[in-house]
């Protein structure tokens, strides 16, 4: 059970006060919410591997990210990676693993940067949401949808808005009525009523039957 003071989407009852939030405040976020099961939700703890996995799987399918996942853990001990085993790994190795060159630099880089302390993963517990951004998308190949993802399914924060998921968009499109797919601004419109619970609105907005997803994405381009 999660501790009384933790304010992020594991608890129950933050979950439950920001379902309770959207359905007063959004007419149609009530009716997407009643045609769904509760939402389950376990973060994704562990900082570095969720890092490492969102750079490894970009713009590939998730069977297809699955099976390079698995020839590269397996240059692990332990099938495991770490920052250090990485930068001992020729960057020829891991090409012929499957990766991009490109995606063989944002490893690198993402490795060094924790190895010379200039990303610390364990600070973001306590970090603001617009901190952990700025720090992420220093890493190579890290944008600021990848950002917003660890935000939600790592760290749990309540209050994200992923406005730049083509899924996102698509769902407000169909489910508000809107003639072309929405932009940032508009969408920031919308979701004024969703505030301080916009991680929650989305998760609902990935379930939506017009998204042809029932579940949220692992996987985007950054």
């Amino acid at each position: 059970m999660a501790p009384e003071n933790d304010a992020t989407l594991s608890n129950p009852k933050v979950m439950e006060t920001g379902i309770k939030h959207l359905r007063e405040n959004d007419e149609v976020l009530d009716r997407l919410i009643a045609a769904h099961k509760p939402l389950e939700f376990t973060a994704q703890k562990d900082y570095f591997y969720s890092i490492y996995e969102s750079i490894i799987s970009q713009q590939l399918t998730p069977k297809a990210a699955d099976a390079i996942l698995t020839k590269v853990n397996g240059l692990f001990r332990n099938n495991y990676p770490d920052p250090h085993g990485i930068l001992s790994i020729p960057d020829e190795k891991l090409r012929l693993q499957g990766i991009s060159w490109a995606k063989v630099s944002y490893l690198k880089d993402f490795a060094r940067r924790i190895t010379d302390g200039e990303l610390n993963l364990s600070n973001f517990d306590s970090a603001p949401d617009d901190k952990i951004v700025e720090e992420l998308v220093k890493v190579k190949g890290i944008g600021v949808w990848t950002a917003k993802m660890f935000l939600i399914f790592s760290l749990g924060r309540p209050d994200i808005l992923p406005w730049e998921d083509l899924g996102i968009r698509n769902s407000i499109k169909n489910l508000y009525a809107l003639e072309q797919r929405p932009d940032g601004d508009t969408i920031r419109k919308v979701a004024i009523k969703w505030h301080p619970y916009c991680s929650i609105a989305s998760l609902y907005l990935w379930r939506a039957k017009d998204n042809k997803t029932q579940n949220p994405p692992k996987r985007n381009i950054p």
